[in-house]
């Protein structure tokens, strides 16, 4: 146990505490002697309403990513919701995975000669009114605060205790501090001779995904003749091929040159529109449009995988005959 201002025993005689009672948040209520629940985190505000009552793990990870979700946009600009649904499913069972695997390890991990690791915390998303006092009168109920590194809009607390400070994190993970929900992860010591964690981005990584997105493409559909049949091409959204281009996937803007060379090559492009996660590439013609899709589908570009899209507007496919060969199919990537 620790003595409730334990973490302000070294501050100065003459620092000007506010009394817990006017500026000090109460203890959360989830941890009171009646072990009354914690009510339900608020959703981020960035994601859609539909999603509103998901996990919320799953939707803090798609909240910090944008990109995500800017995938999942239709040419209209309203979303994917079944592909979104169903995208945080997975996010949600790859996070219980996580955190199963989490709470079989110990509160703390173990560096070279034992050193013991994980004691400090990163903490963020407190209100804007919130003081260095206020995070260590706080945390200091659970463990005891040797120091709060101040970086207004995050912090970290450090502690030499990893069990209190698991207790700590366990306790106050979304507690809402002067008007926001707290963040708090593991802000783990590194010594000079360990390795830092691998990015899920790694080239490496980014060669296997793409790798994926590639083989997972079927042949574009042809004339009897072997020229292509654009008018039985749809993607993975259902929208029949049209000379306009959506392209995300990319992890930092890219700029119109970058894109025209890159398109260029496979189709006859009249503009480019750079919308910041994603852009619009208009073309001539739906039989390029269909050709770049095809051949760009997955490619590594801009730190990310690329995916690509038909947008509404734009010229439709040029049909041979006039029922055309046979029904649309999904076919050409996506």
């Amino acid at each position: 146990p620790h003595r409730p201002l334990m973490a302000f025993d070294a501050l100065p005689t003459n620092t000007s505490i506010p009394p817990p009672s006017m500026s000090v948040p109460p203890l959360p209520p989830h941890i009171n002697p009646n072990n009354a629940p914690a009510p339900a985190p608020a959703p981020p505000s960035n994601v859609p309403s539909f999603l509103h009552g998901c996990d919320p793990t799953a939707l803090t990870i798609l909240s910090s990513d944008p990109s995500l979700m800017e995938a999942f946009r239709d040419p209209s600009g309203g979303y994917n919701e079944a592909g979104l649904l169903a995208l945080v499913a997975t996010l949600s069972s790859t996070s219980s995975s996580i955190q199963t695997q989490k709470t079989q390890q110990p509160l703390f991990k173990s560096g070279p000669q034992g050193q013991v690791l994980a004691t400090n915390l990163h903490v963020s998303n407190y209100g804007p009114s919130t003081t260095r006092d206020q995070i260590q009168y706080l945390f200091g109920q659970y463990v005891t605060v040797k120091s709060v590194i101040w970086k207004e809009v995050f912090c970290f607390v450090n502690t030499d205790d990893a069990d209190g400070a698991a207790r700590a994190r366990a306790a106050l993970q979304g507690y809402n501090l002067n008007g926001s929900q707290l963040r708090i992860n593991d802000a783990i010591k590194r010594e000079a001779n360990m390795a830092l964690p691998t990015d899920i981005e790694t080239p490496e990584n980014l060669a296997r995904m793409s790798a994926r997105v590639k083989e997972s493409q079927t042949p574009l559909p042809t004339y009897p003749d072997g020229t292509l049949d654009a008018t039985r091409v749809t993607d993975d959204k259902g929208n029949p091929a049209r000379g306009n281009l959506w392209v995300g996937g990319f992890r930092s803007t890219p700029t119109e040159p970058e894109l025209r060379t890159l398109f260029g090559p496979h189709c006859s492009i009249r503009d480019v529109r750079i919308k910041g996660q994603y852009a619009f590439i208009n073309t001539d013609d739906a039989e390029g449009a269909v050709r770049a899709r095809f051949n760009l589908q997955g490619d590594v570009f801009k730190g990310g995988v690329l995916k690509i899209n038909f947008a509404s507007g734009g010229p439709p496919p040029k049909q041979r005959y006039p029922q055309g060969p046979g029904p649309q199919q999904n076919m050409g990537g996506g």
